[in-house]
């Protein structure tokens, strides 16, 4: 396979200290999701996925004025399974701009 430029940048982003999130933008179906899935998987012991059209019932954990604790806290319990790991979870927030309150909550 063809390693793209997403994958240094994604490599240099996670050693950035102090990183803040990113937004990754682009056209449809070119392969976003796939890129930073398979990132999170390979750079990540623990992933959390979730889609903002499939699971708009989420979209509770980001509602209020909560930090970013009570966000993951909130996950927690909305997705199944998941497992939040200090530092070693990447957290996957797919197709955000269909809920603009989460993109408030993930800034400083």
């Amino acid at each position: 396979m063809l390693k793209r430029r997403i994958e240094t940048y994604l490599a240099n982003w996670k050693q950035t200290e102090g990183r803040k999130p990113l937004v990754i933008k682009g056209i449809r179906q070119c392969g976003k999701t796939y890129i930073v899935q398979k990132f999170a998987r390979e750079n990540y012991e623990s992933v959390v996925y979730m889609n903002f059209i499939l699971e708009a019932d989420k979209k509770s954990a980001f509602t209020g004025n909560i930090d970013v604790d009570t966000i993951i806290l909130n996950l927690s319990a909305l997705i199944q399974g998941s497992r939040f790991i200090e530092g070693k979870t990447c957290i996957i927030l797919d197709e955000i701009q269909e809920f603009k309150n989460a993109r408030k909550q993930g800034q400083p």
